[in-house]
């Protein structure tokens, strides 16, 4: 499951999160199954870099999530 634990952020550069990983259910264990499915296609789609740009992507999406509350509190609504 190189795929998924590279997302989840599970390998062993993540000691905190390693610890977790072996205590797992039977459920969280299948979604790593489908995660590690989805992550190989998305990399094989859209090359080795997708983690990257899908973190990236998501980086901007939080910062204009963020512009837009801060307005909001500004002007009492929405722009």
């Amino acid at each position: 499951m190189e795929h998924a634990e590279l997302f989840l952020g599970l390998g062993s550069e993540s000691k905190p999160f390693a610890a977790v990983h072996g205590r797992l259910s039977s459920e969280q264990r299948t979604l790593l199954v489908v995660v590690e499915s989805l992550a190989r296609w998305a990399e094989a789609a859209y090359g080795e870099k997708v983690f990257d740009d899908a973190a990236c992507g998501y980086a901007r999406y939080c910062i204009g999530v963020a512009q837009a509350q801060k307005l909001y509190e500004r002007a009492g609504k929405y722009p």
